[in-house]
């Protein structure tokens, strides 16, 4: 576990810059949002994704997390198709997201090609470094 400040990050996933965490069982992943990310959202009023068989674009947005900040893109880190979409996410639940961001994904994907998840950050090292520069601007 790597802790910055009041933030953990668990080291069995990968993180990508705009503060999702990737969970890889083979060509399989699930995607939340690290609690660093809550931080800076603050309280969240909507959280939408794509459906499920939708496609994951690198790069483009899969979907929005509203907050009394503004709506923030949730960018896919990688290409692929939603295989399934968090329950919790579709009863509107923010709160227990918000509470349990390991515990409580947004969407399960099936990766179009493994290798795309080379960019994440996986390293304590590459974690603590990042978390501390986005720490730093909270």
């Amino acid at each position: 576990m790597v802790t910055i400040g009041d933030f953990e990050f668990p080291e069995d996933r990968m993180y990508s810059d705009n503060h999702l965490w990737i969970f890889q069982e083979g060509s399989s992943v699930t995607v939340g949002v690290d609690p660093m990310g809550f931080a800076i959202a603050g309280d969240i009023s909507m959280i939408r994704v794509k459906k499920v068989g939708k496609s994951m674009k690198k790069g483009r947005a899969f979907g929005t997390m509203e907050s009394g900040k503004g709506v923030i893109s949730l960018k896919s880190p990688f290409n692929g198709t939603i295989t399934e979409v968090n329950p919790v996410v579709q009863d509107k639940q923010f709160d227990s997201i918000k509470e349990n961001p390991y515990e409580t994904w947004l969407i399960k994907a099936e990766l179009s090609d493994t290798s795309e998840l080379d960019g994440l950050m996986k390293t304590v090292a590459e974690i603590s470094k990042w978390a501390k520069e986005e720490l730093s601007q909270l």
